[in-house]
């Protein structure tokens, strides 16, 4: 697996915004796969809008909670 970079949810599944929420999830997202690789599926959601934060590792301080499917996948 490559790098994690860390990726921020921008609206949820019913498109409304969540960037500016300081409670709004990250999620650890493997670049070179284009996925996100604890979740099934490679996805987070149908609907659900992020934004990757390429200068964020997976390890790094995260700028919001992280998700708690992702934590656990990576503690593996």
């Amino acid at each position: 697996m490559t790098t994690l970079k860390i990726a921020k949810e921008t609206s949820d599944h019913h498109g409304r915004p969540r960037s500016d929420d300081p409670d709004t999830l990250v999620h650890a997202y493997d670049e070179e796969r284009g996925a996100f690789p604890f979740h099934d599926h490679g996805t987070i959601g149908n609907e659900t809008k992020y934004d990757v934060l390429p200068d964020l590792d997976w390890k790094d301080p995260a700028p919001g909670p992280r998700c708690a499917t992702c934590l656990e996948g990576s503690r593996a």
